[in-house]
């Protein structure tokens, strides 16, 4: 079966559900008036019923189709069903697709189509199990959007036939005019609020599947939701016309007249345009949501306000531009209560010009991998590779502290960036990686493609973020900053003095950690205050785990000590020594023999004490008054990410 015929199979599958389901719902609105017109509903509905089931096995074969086995088809399906989450997922749907048709067929009370109508609702609510929803963590609360998103799109598109058609019969003079209005009022004071619900599931899912909002441009995701939510914003412009134009006139007239037959092309416009929602959601079911797909950027420039506001009149520009905004909408405003159409053309015109003014100023110039995510995770044996990586093939130009003074400097036409400078930073790990790759225009810094494999680009990558960032570190202190985290630790894996291995991310959530780098002889006095404090440290919210910068190792403290990954460790961090005392600007002192930084419980450093910088952590009472203040700070930000962007 071709990828285009299971799309096609998937693609009715859902849309039978939501058909099904609603046309139960929309019986489920009709008074009493229109018997008649009822028991044909439901003989549809039965119909519909048997039809989605069928076509759930059109949407087996594909799957099974999908599955490159050479083994027969009758036990690949075998295999399918039975060891699959996809399998389970369908025998329940199917299952209950089985009981509305059952339900629809043998009703013998007045509850049959109620019954019916619960079945349909969970074929539908059971579908998301099976989709990307399911594979995000934490997956519940996602599920439960993506299964509220079906519901309420199948009670109001899939109500749409039934309601077309009972308003073809009012015009048509074979359903009772008033019983079909009533029909109508019921149906149109509900979609309100469930096109509020469809939008608030709706934007809650593409924001999880989105993560990034460049990905609504450049992915194949990203362009589909886009595509949906135009079409999105057609119906729901439809749906206006009806509710607030349309019904109200209906109201007013008892007569079968023109009004009636518009209605109902109105409603039957608004069904084709969502049915086309629907397909655009099944091929979104079927696509790589966008925060696993990477990024290709098409634009040559990007929106950054970190990047651009320090920059000679962007605030004056921006600050323009949003006076100029309020004076637009004011306009609209005014346009739209007096029907003024000069104050409308005034209004778009003030929107351009701010445009105009404020975009340009905040634009800077991006490449295809501008947004592309590191493969590499952010942690110290890449780091620390990355040094070695800097010091082999960059630093002839950039210098050995990256200050943009290497030997070769001199002979260039420009001078080579600053590395340590704060416009690292601003620079997305995307284009630190395009330039690498292929060069930094207008030319002057050469591709390393050919030299080096894109692993050991994104090693230098987290080397220079972690640079720049610990020059930026110079203001941490012995005393934190309430709820200002903003510096991401990098992690680490490491093996303790009892063979258990664990890395620094695991202590995330659960509590602060003070990471304590020793020489001995020299820091064994601090070693066994630390250890003797233990007990108070951990109560106060914090683990300590030592790594030793030189000397014999230690294995008679209670607290966490690395005897495998500290030489990565101690590198890695050393790029965090520097202090607004001593910030070191030539590189000239080597890593601290003794230096502790405190991690707080969301992956943040947030202090830094050297025993060579004066009042320091050697006071218990100091360090337990920081602790005991990381314990009460809420998260202020999301824990940092394993990559960096």
């Amino acid at each position: 079966m071709t990828a285009s015929l299971a799309l096609l199979a998937r693609a009715l599958h859902v849309a039978g559900m939501l058909v099904l389901f609603g046309t139960l719902v929309c019986l489920h609105l009709t008074p009493p008036g229109v018997a008649q017109w009822r028991r044909r509903w439901l003989r549809v509905a039965l119909t519909l019923g048997i039809v989605t089931l069928t076509l759930g096995i059109g949407v087996l074969a594909a799957q099974v189709a999908a599955v490159e086995s050479q083994a027969p088809w009758l036990e690949v399906t075998s295999r399918v069903l039975g060891e699959s989450r996809f399998g389970a997922v369908w025998l329940a749907r199917e299952g209950f697709l089985l009981s509305a048709c059952l339900l629809l067929a043998f009703r013998r009370t007045a509850v049959g189509p109620t019954l019916a109508l619960i079945a349909a609702g969970a074929a539908l609510v059971i579908t998301p199990l099976s989709g990307h929803s399911a594979a995000v963590e934490p997956a519940a609360p996602l599920l439960v959007a993506h299964a509220a998103h079906l519901l309420l799109a199948g009670a109001w598109w899939g109500a749409l036939p039934a309601l077309a058609a009972l308003l073809a019969g009012r015009a048509h003079g074979t359903v009772e005019a008033g019983a079909a209005l009533v029909a109508f009022t019921r149906f149109s004071s509900l979609a309100l609020p469930l096109m509020a619900g469809i939008v608030l599931s709706g934007t809650l899912l593409a924001i999880t599947h989105i993560e990034r909002w460049p990905a609504l441009l450049a992915t194949r995701y990203g362009v589909l939701l886009l595509v949906k939510i135009g079409l999105l914003a057609l119906v729901l412009s439809m749906a206006a016309r009806l509710r607030w134009q349309m019904l109200p006139a209906l109201a007013a007239t008892h007569a079968d007249t023109r009004l009636g037959r518009s209605c109902f092309r109105w409603v039957a416009a608004e069904w084709l345009v969502a049915a086309a929602i629907v397909l655009v959601a099944a091929q979104l079911a079927q696509t790589v949501p966008a925060r696993h797909d990477v990024i290709g950027w098409w634009l040559p420039f990007r929106f950054s306000v970190a990047a651009t506001w320090d920059a000679p009149w962007t605030a004056v520009k921006v600050v323009s531009a949003g006076a100029l905004l309020i004076v637009s909408l004011l306009l609209s405003t005014l346009a739209l209560a007096r029907r003024a159409r000069r104050a409308g053309w005034a209004a778009a015109g003030l929107a351009i010009v701010a445009a105009a003014l404020a975009l340009p100023a905040l634009s800077v110039d991006a490449y295809p991998d501008t947004y592309r995510s590191s493969s590499v995770p952010y942690q110290t044996i890449s780091v620390a590779a990355g040094i070695e990586l800097f010091a082999a093939h960059c630093a002839s130009c950039h210098g050995a502290g990256g200050h943009g003074d290497g030997p070769l400097a001199t002979n260039l036409p420009l001078p080579p960036a600053d590395l340590t400078a704060p416009h690292t930073a601003l620079h997305t790990a995307g284009d630190l990686f395009w330039w690498l790759t292929h060069g930094k225009p207008p030319g002057v810094m050469p591709g390393f493609a050919g030299q080096l494999t894109e692993e050991d680009r994104w090693d230098l990558i987290n080397f220079l973020r972690t640079l720049s960032a610990g020059y930026q570190a110079r203001i941490l202190g012995v005393r934190i900053a309430p709820e200002r985290p903003w510096l991401g630790a990098v992690d680490f894996a490491f093996t303790s003095q009892r063979g258990e291995s664990s890395t620094l991310r695991d202590f995330r959530g659960r509590t602060a950690v003070l990471l304590v780098f020793f020489s001995l002889p020299a820091s064994r006095a601090r070693l066994e205050q630390l250890a003797a404090a233990h007990a108070s440290l951990r109560a106060a919210g914090a683990e300590l785990i030592a790594v030793p910068v030189s000397g014999a190792g230690v294995q008679d403290v209670p607290f966490t000590l690395v005897v495998e990954g500290a030489t990565e460790t101690v590198h890695a961090y050393a790029l965090l020594r520097r202090t607004l005392s001593n910030p070191d600007p030539r590189d000239s002192s080597a890593a601290p023999a003794h230096m502790e930084i405190l991690v707080d419980r969301f992956g943040y450093v947030r202090g830094r004490w050297r025993p060579d910088e004066g009042e320091g952590w050697d006071n218990l009472a100091l360090l337990q008054a920081q602790l005991k203040a990381l314990a009460r700070e809420p998260q202020v930000k999301p824990p940092p990410d394993d990559h960096v962007h």
